[in-house]
């Protein structure tokens, strides 16, 4: 079935742009979100194959370099760029994407804050030490034009602002604009709200060049800089197309029903994030994701932070379950872990039950560590010359 608008514009370029724009409003209009975010991509991709359009620019979020969410906007918006992503692999339409961060001049957050001082009312923010990234509307559309000129046949590459200079804190917005309007108003700390809650997991960061970490971007997706120095420029990382498509047809049958739940929706929602998401660290090289769980589960961050590491769970599970049985002495050589990382990573994990299986590996492969009297350097990285084919009790891949 077409609509009328491409039929009478007939268009070579179409950019999608329509989604929820508001996390908060995702969690209680979930059926609506989901729909026009999934569905809506679904088809915006089928009407474009079917017109002819030739260059077709998804407008995507940061909060989708998470590796896993279950926060209905930004599981969502996963989704969508899975279906690019897949789209991109077959047909004669090009697909390219951007990710964006919050618009100064148009992003949810200053919206509400000026509209509560214009109206006179208490400014509410979450709370103290919230810090977003920005970039500005032409920043955003110069990303847009951008994107067709680097997207190319056959993958989905996407772009982001490469230098979004220091994250604000939400509290000092709300402070500079209630002095700019010369009003005195009161601010209330309202505390985290659902499509706000999930905390910022630092192993989604490339900690091996920390001078150039891009919050909308994630450490197993391929990037590189463009040749002006501006831009980033990344792909998605490599997933099961297949179960995409299991989930997608599941996902169009709950949508269908307008007597189920809508958490029902949501769960779903989730499920289809986590089984894609464990393709993808399926597919991912050993030591790259035992850096990540170092980057990830590092103690003095959830003591500094104090956070539990529980905050995490679903998100380690995931990696710990694609790491057992995969160590060996290379991916202890490449992922450059000391004796004593290891041993904090495990009394950390130790506190999920969840996972006591794969911690019970990574006791056994520690275990052969301190037999090589590794103990004496507990600081430096692990020697090239240690056997792992046969840690006792545990099977080694």
């Amino acid at each position: 079935m077409r609509i009328a608008i491409f039929d009478v514009e007939k268009p070579d370029i179409v950019f999608h742009l329509a989604a929820q724009r508001l996390p908060w409003l995702a969690e209680i209009q979930i059926r609506e979100t989901v729909s026009t975010s999934i569905l809506g991509t679904q088809n915006i991709i089928r009407l474009s194959q079917m017109c002819g359009v030739q260059q077709c620019i998804f407008s995507s979020t940061g909060k989708a370099a998470r590796y896993f969410t279950t926060e209905v906007y930004a599981a969502s918006k996963k989704i969508s760029e899975w279906q690019f992503a897949q789209a991109a692999q077959k047909g004669d339409v090009t697909y390219g994407m951007v990710r964006f961060t919050h618009m100064l001049e148009n992003s949810s957050v200053c919206q509400q804050i000026d509209n509560k001082i214009q109206q006179g009312k208490i400014v509410n923010v979450h709370a103290p030490h919230r810090y977003v990234t920005a970039q500005n509307v032409s920043e955003a559309s110069h990303l847009l034009l951008n994107a067709l000129v680097l997207c190319q046949p056959g993958k989905l590459k996407f772009l982001t602002v490469r230098n979004l200079d220091w994250p604000v804190e939400t509290l000092e917005v709300a402070l500079y604009k209630i002095a700019q309007s010369g009003k005195d108003i009161p601010i209330y700390f309202q505390g985290l709200i659902p499509g706000y809650e999930e905390p910022c997991f630092l192993g989604q960061f490339d900690w091996d060049s920390p001078t150039e970490i891009n919050f909308l971007t994630n450490a197993l997706e391929p990037h590189f800089i463009d040749s002006s120095g501006e831009l980033f420029v990344a792909e998605v990382s490599p997933f099961c197309s297949h179960t995409l498509t299991k989930h997608l047809a599941g996902l169009q049958i709950l949508l269908a029903d307008s007597d189920l739940p809508e958490a029902q929706i949501k769960r779903s929602l989730g499920n289809a994030v986590k089984e894609i998401g464990n393709s993808i660290f399926s597919q991912a090289l050993t030591h790259t994701l035992l850096k990540i769980l170092k980057w990830g589960a590092n103690p003095k961050h959830f003591e500094v932070e104090e956070i539990s590491i529980k905050e995490y769970r679903d998100v380690l599970e995931l990696i710990l379950q694609e790491l057992y049985g995969r160590i060996d002495q290379e991916v202890l050589m490449r992922s450059q872990l000391t004796p004593n990382e290891v041993d904090d990573l495990i009394e950390i994990l130790s506190l999920l039950p969840s996972v006591q299986q794969e911690v019970a590996y990574l006791r056994a492969v520690s275990r052969i560590f301190r037999e090589f009297n590794l103990g004496q350097n507990p600081v430096e990285p692990f020697p090239d010359n240690i056997d792992l084919s046969n840690v006792s009790g545990v099977s080694i891949a």
